[in-house]
């Protein structure tokens, strides 16, 4: 299981853990009563505030996702909180269309949208950022 977070994002990095945990799940490759990696092993391989780990599994453990076992750590809970293939891919069809308004606002020929979006894919599947999230 790998993590990855863009620091470039506007979106904060807490929020880009806290997506990534739920796709993983809703995709099956996070399962009830799997183990996280601790905060701290996790900050250090991202290279980010330890902070920032604690909150993206505590909000996770509000939403009834993880569960925290003291010291043995924070798990997949067995809860229904859990977002379906379906949800997951709603939640993703949102934020293309987003990026969609967006380049229309910005009076972007819709050929070039559809180019650039198939290099970046292109590129963030290469690299193997997309199938670890």
């Amino acid at each position: 299981m790998r993590f990855r977070v863009e620091a470039k994002s506007e979106t904060p990095l807490y929020r880009q853990l806290m997506a990534q945990v739920q796709a993983m799940i809703a995709c099956g490759r996070l399962r009830a009563g799997d183990r996280l990696p601790s905060v701290r092993d996790l900050a250090v391989e991202l290279r980010i505030n330890p902070n920032t780990v604690g909150r993206a599994y505590r909000d996770l453990e509000a939403l009834g996702v993880l569960e925290t076992r003291g010291a043995s750590g924070s798990f997949v809970s067995n809860g229904q909180a859990m977002l379906s293939r379906q949800q997951l891919e709603a939640g993703f069809r949102a934020r293309v269309r987003e990026v969609l308004h967006a380049a229309q606002q910005l009076g972007m020929d819709p050929d070039l949208v559809r180019e650039l979006f198939v290099q970046e894919a292109r590129d963030v599947f290469r690299r193997g950022g997309a199938s670890d999230e």
